[in-house]
């Protein structure tokens, strides 16, 4: 270890900074600069971190761990850089605006110091909270918030800076997430014939096709082939490609957009807006849509059209579950299931005859055993 000063660094005084240059526990060369005004300061604060790293040497954890490193410090410093080469650029957003939420509360707290009863005293007093909505958070956001705690708290633990996750031992968060409807068919001609152009063609995609908005808004010309529109992993929610079959109503949809493309410049995207030159995006389409469904007084939101989509095409019994979880990118057959809404045009005639295939088994029954 060695003090120096650096005339480009001030302390307190305004003086030249004593700056502290050493070893960590793993022999990574670190310096860090004190605000000590006399070298006595300095040599004090240096036999400090030389006795910290000596003991997180013995104990076999970090340094960071025998200093109370801050909730803050922590997620800025180590949380959100990691996750931000892990997740999507959308995804990694959110989780910025949920941590700073967190932040707000646990920020000045060591992650040491955050205990469950803590946590539930934080989610309890969220009733006194105004969003930028002018309304409390709801379930849903503090379940999310609760959510992106224990992450953080999950990632501390690996790190060794606590033994424990105290997120795991707090109150959970009662949470009955709005079940979305799948579209009868009058109220898909309804909501289609009120759509502008342009959100009619995201709509169709998602009902004759299972694509999310954001999946249909970010489709460019490049991606329809052979029959086929092409997801790339980028535009897709999971970060896998996949692929969609283009039916006659989607082709419908295309044809006049293609031969629009020319006189609106040959822009690469499908749902182009010629007025701000750019591509019509994702939120103005959700926003949009929930606008029209309420006007209509329809209850359904932007993604009711993949709900129905999944929906027709198991009752169908045309195309296998497996087939359909390709088209939509569902990993697991219970997701499939909750996007399964039967309709009750779906329920005529399914309990005809029941009585009489039940009556004529009886009998050829009978006539086995006689």
């Amino acid at each position: 270890m060695s003090i120096r000063r650096d005339p480009r660094m001030r302390n307190a005084e305004g003086e030249p900074a004593f700056i502290i240059d050493y070893k960590d526990e793993h022999g990574r060369r670190k310096q860090v600069r004190t605000d000590a005004c006399t070298l006595k300061d300095a040599q004090r604060i240096e036999r400090d971190i030389l006795t910290r790293i000596d003991k997180a040497k013995a104990l076999g954890v970090p340094k960071q761990a025998l200093t109370g490193m801050r909730f803050d410090q922590f997620t800025d410093e180590i949380y959100l850089p990691a996750v931000k080469q892990e997740v999507k650029a959308g995804t990694y957003e959110r989780y910025v605006v949920l941590a700073g939420h967190l932040k707000d509360h646990f920020g000045k707290m060591a992650l040491s110091s955050i205990e469950p009863l803590t946590i539930d005293e934080y989610f309890a007093s969220r009733g006194d909270e105004v969003t930028a909505m002018g309304r409390a958070p709801g379930a849903g956001e503090l379940r999310n918030r609760r959510f992106q705690l224990r992450a953080i708290m999950k990632r501390a633990m690996k790190k060794r800076l606590i033994q424990s996750n105290p997120v795991d031992a707090s109150d959970s968060i009662e949470y009955e997430p709005a079940q979305k409807a799948s579209l009868t068919r009058s109220e898909e001609e309804k909501i289609l014939a009120a759509m502008p152009e342009w959100l009619r063609g995201v709509a169709i995609m998602g009902i004759y096709g299972g694509m999310r908005v954001s999946e249909a808004t970010g489709m460019k010309w490049e991606h329809i082939r052979d029959g086929l529109i092409y997801i790339p992993a980028e535009n897709s929610k999971t970060g896998r490609p996949r692929c969609v079959p283009v039916t006659s109503e989607i082709e419908a949809t295309l044809t006049p957009l293609r031969a629009r493309r020319l006189a609106e410049g040959s822009p690469s995207w499908v749902f182009w807006n010629p007025d701000r030159k750019a591509p019509f995006k994702a939120d103005s389409a959700v926003k949009k849509y929930g606008t029209i469904a309420r006007r209509l007084g329809i209850n359904a939101t932007s993604h009711c059209g993949r709900v129905t989509f999944v929906t027709d095409a198991r009752e169908s019994g045309k195309i296998t579950d497996a087939q359909v979880m390709a088209i939509t990118g569902h990993s697991t057959a219970r997701m499939l299931d909750h996007y399964t809404k039967i309709k009750p045009e779906h329920l005529k005639g399914v309990t005809e005859g029941l009585r009489r295939r039940k009556d004529a088994e009886s009998v050829q029954n009978e006539a086995g055993n006689g």
